[in-house]
């Protein structure tokens, strides 16, 4: 059987919490997340060469970066979640669901953005892991991530993760 005479085009992805057994995704709320998420991103243990391949940031001024996040929390495409640490409840990333096609199937992971404290720890592997499984549960047929050449750390993630 051609299965792609049966596919029927992907579902939009949900606004819903998405929990592992390290963190918890949920919608990007600036009310609930925006204290954690200046501390991760801007504080004194901050990774300053985190917002190097990003179209923002770093953010020299609070009200810029509350502006930033408001805006990010008010679309759908790309629609933004937060990591939240199961441990101590701390948010420490965001990251987003993005360029969602679901006539031709297609998604795609980006404006990842994941403080010192969850960098490369199994914590950043799951929010990953819990974005592409819903990803294809919604019945897409192509996740992408992208990111600039010169961009190693990103790279290197993509590839850990699978992504050719």
């Amino acid at each position: 059987m051609n299965t792609l005479l049966n596919w029927h085009p992907a579902k939009l992805p949900p606004a819903t919490p998405l929990t592992g057994r390290f963190i918890r995704l949920e919608k990007l709320n600036p009310r609930q997340h925006r204290d954690d998420l200046w501390e991760v991103f801007n504080g004194p243990d901050a990774d300053a060469a985190l917002w190097s391949y990003l179209p923002y940031g770093p953010f020299e001024e609070r009200e810029a970066f509350d502006h930033w996040l408001d805006s990010n929390a008010a679309t759908s495409d790309p629609l933004f979640y937060t990591v939240i640490d199961l441990h101590n409840g701390q948010a420490q990333g965001i990251l987003s669901l993005m360029s969602i096609v679901p006539d031709h199937g297609r998604i795609e992971i980006g404006h990842i953005a994941f403080g010192a404290p969850m960098q490369r720890t199994p914590r950043s592997t799951e929010a990953v892991y819990l974005l592409a499984k819903l990803s294809f549960d919604l019945g897409n047929r192509r996740l992408e991530w992208k990111c600039n050449n010169a961009n190693a750390r990103s790279k290197r993630a993509a590839q850990r993760f699978g992504f050719v």
